[in-house]
Order: C-alpha cells, then structure tokens, then sequence
C-alpha cells in the first residue's frame, strides 16, 4: 500500500473539492491529478442583503464561572453597586453583543424563574440537577435585564419547558412585561391579588417583587388587619394600620398609599342605582 503524507493528503484533497465544486454538474468531474487551475476570488465590498447583528449574539449559562465570579462578583474589587463586574462589562460593551440568551444551556430545563426574584435575601439555594451543583439564585430575571441595558445588549429569556410547565412560562412572560412596564415609566397597569387575605397575598413567591414595583397601593377595610402583614409586609405605618382597621366596611372607603402619603377614599355609586343593582353583595 502506498503511503502518502498528511500533509500531501490534505493538500490534495483541497485540490479535489475545489476541483468538483467548479465542474458542472453534466458530469465532468475533476480529480487531483487534474490540470486545470480553479480559483475563487472574495469580494468583500459585494453585498447581497443585510446580515441580521441577532446571528452574533451569545449567552450565559450558570455553569462553573460564567455568571458567579464571572460577570456577578459582589466580592470582587471591580464590582460595581449591584455586584456586577465592571471590567467584564466594559468587555462586552466594546465587543457589541447585540443579543444575550439567559438562562441558556442544560440549567434552563430545571430552572424556576420564581427562585430568581424578589430580595436576594429570600431567594432559596436549589441543587441544579443539570451540573449537580448549588444555585444561590443571587442573579436572576432582574439582575440580567439590568446587566443587558448596561452592557448595551438585548435581552432574549429562555424559559423552561424541561420540568417547567406552559403556565409557568406565561407568568414569566407577564412578570418581564410588567418589569419593562415599570421601566419604561408606563403607569396604566393594575395589579390585584386574587385573595381577600393579606396573608396569602404575601406568602405568594412574587408579592416581594410585586409589592416593590407597585407605585400606589389601594387598602380595604379590615378590622382584624396583623401589623405584621400590612405594617411590616405591606410598609404601612401604624396610623395607617388604625385606619384601615377603623373603615366602616358599609362606607365604601378604602386607603390609598403612593409612596409615603396615603389618603382615605371613598367610592359613592349613589347616583348609579344601575350599577349598584348589579353589583354583588350580601343580603342583610
């Protein structure tokens, strides 16, 4: 068997498949012992159509030092107020990542957005089963939405469709929306709580972020208000508690807080017997 050299080798076979790619396709095919000389020429300044900047995008993933020491490093001497490593992010700033997928990789397939969100204090420490190691959840939805406008690149969520399900998806979907709403100074959303106990609504895995975003907040009347939920949950002041507990559940009062001013309100349908003979209610 005749021995030829790596480097002959693949010299010939470059030989051989720019010699096939220039031959028609009637059947002449070219070999590497052909004569005939093919050459291609690039011309850079030619132009056949836009190239979307989204095909040189990247992401991260929470896999050994890409986010933890990576580009969040609250210990670190280049981080900034947030934790967020400034050499890293003058990096990719000059670099000019037009788009960033998170939470990308295997991580995403067993990720909870929930853990994610609200004070990093409350945030639980979960085993991530896709590298068997521990996620501290101290960077998540918010920490990389903010991270993307510095760095100058858009953001683009992964969701997980692993161990998550469709619904958990579509929360995360409209908990970013309401997050971008705030952002963008937008103040014609609502928000209510699908319970009539303060309790519930503070036990829910969002009410931290919810009830931070929330610029005005509308209290019902409730004799048996805890100041533990509505003074140290909600951030009511005592007077404010007394109030609430003191409105007549028949006035149709309510209070309205917006910051550190609140005032009581009251709705009066009187004139509208259309809508009050509509309106549900109990019997006396």
């Amino acid at each position: 068997m005749k021995k030829v050299s790596r480097r002959r080798f693949l010299k010939q076979a470059g030989q051989t498949g720019l010699a096939v790619a220039a031959t028609s396709a009637l059947g002449r095919f070219g070999i590497a012992q052909t004569q005939r000389v093919t050459r291609v020429a690039i011309d850079s300044n030619r132009q056949i159509a836009e190239i979307n900047p989204h095909l040189f995008g990247s992401f991260l993933e929470q896999l050994g030092r890409a986010i933890y020491e990576g580009i969040y490093d609250p210990k670190s001497k280049f981080a900034d107020a947030d934790g967020f490593r400034t050499d890293v992010m003058k990096e990719i700033h000059d670099l000019g990542v037009p788009i960033i997928r998170w939470p990308g990789g295997n991580f995403v397939s067993g990720y909870n957005w929930l853990d994610g969100v609200g004070p990093k204090a409350q945030r639980p420490v979960v085993l991530d089963r896709a590298w068997n190691s521990l996620e501290t959840n101290q960077f998540g939805t918010n920490e990389f939405i903010e991270w993307c406008g510095i760095v100058g690149a858009e953001p683009l969520l992964g969701m997980n469709f692993g161990t998550g399900t469709v619904e958990m998806a579509s929360n995360g979907v409209t908990f970013l929306d309401g997050n971008l709403v705030a952002g963008a100074g937008i103040t014609s959303a609502i928000l209510g709580f699908g319970t009539q106990s303060a309790r519930d609504a503070l036990d829910s895995r969002i009410a931290s972020a919810i009830i931070e975003q929330a610029a005005t907040q509308i209290f019902m009347p409730n004799p048996r208000a805890q100041p533990e939920d509505y003074c140290t949950g909600f951030g009511l002041t005592a007077h404010e508690l007394e109030l609430v507990r003191a409105l007549p559940p028949q006035a149709h009062g309510f209070l309205v807080k917006h910051g550190n001013h609140s005032v009581v309100a009251r709705l009066d349908l009187g004139d509208m017997p259309d809508l009050l003979a509509a309106s549900p209610g109990r019997r006396a």
